[in-house]
């Protein structure tokens, strides 16, 4: 997630906040609250929801401290389990990437999204390729999102834009810059032979170009 990215849901969370008191906002591939206490724009988000009264649940697939409920979002029983829930947000940021079919998870999630609930998509546009474990290289615009939402009340469709890898490596110290460098040209010269996704949307093509991700907040009507 984009430091940028993770302000622009906090602020809208923040204007929201009488209406998050007492609800449960979900956070779809939450990871570990280690992993989450290591990065300052993810602590953001949860500091913003739990100021605002409102109740922070993570999902992941790992068992591990900060994750509030286990499970495959792309699962029928999980998602049975969030309808039951009905939490007045779902936070789905930087995961649809990482699934084999993210069209039918989108559409999926959308459906259990109760009535006046709201959903928080965020997807990397103009992003490297980055498995874990892997990438579909699912990049879709603002408008291609919201056709997949139907009887969806529009609050949010743009398009953020990030600095370049160049930049963002760089503020953190030139030894952090060779650090990176390194690792990226490690795993094109390794793994790109195995999978042509690692030379032609490598680290290196976005260096000098601006990254971006696309996002999008709905209510259900």
């Amino acid at each position: 997630m984009f430091d940028v990215e993770a302000k622009a849901i906090a602020d809208l969370l923040e204007s929201r906040g009488s209406a998050l008191r007492n609800n449960t906002i979900l956070d779809v591939g939450s990871s570990t609250g280690k992993y989450r206490e290591k990065k300052p724009h993810l602590a953001l988000l949860h500091e913003v929801i739990v100021a605002g009264g409102g109740a922070y649940m993570g999902l992941d697939l790992k068992d591990a401290e900060g994750v509030d409920l286990v499970g495959d979002i792309t699962s029928p029983e999980t998602l049975a389990t969030i309808k039951g829930i009905a939490p007045k947000v779902i936070l789905l940021n930087n995961i649809l990437e990482h699934l084999s079919d993210p069209w039918t998870v989108l559409r999926d999630v959308w459906e259990v999204v109760p009535k006046h609930g709201m959903l928080v998509v965020s997807v990397p546009l103009s992003f490297p390729y980055h498995p874990d474990p892997i990438d579909t290289m699912f990049r879709p615009r603002p408008a291609e999102i919201i056709k997949a939402l139907e009887a969806a009340t529009l609050i949010v469709d743009t398009v953020l834009e990030d600095h370049s890898l160049w930049s963002k490596w760089g503020r953190q110290g030139s030894g952090y810059l060779a650090y990176r460098l390194a690792r990226s040209l490690t795993k094109l010269v390794l793994k790109s032979p195995f999978d042509y996704r690692y030379l032609f949307y490598s680290d290196f093509r976005w260096l000098f170009r601006r990254l971006s991700v696309s996002l999008v907040v709905a209510e259900k009507s």
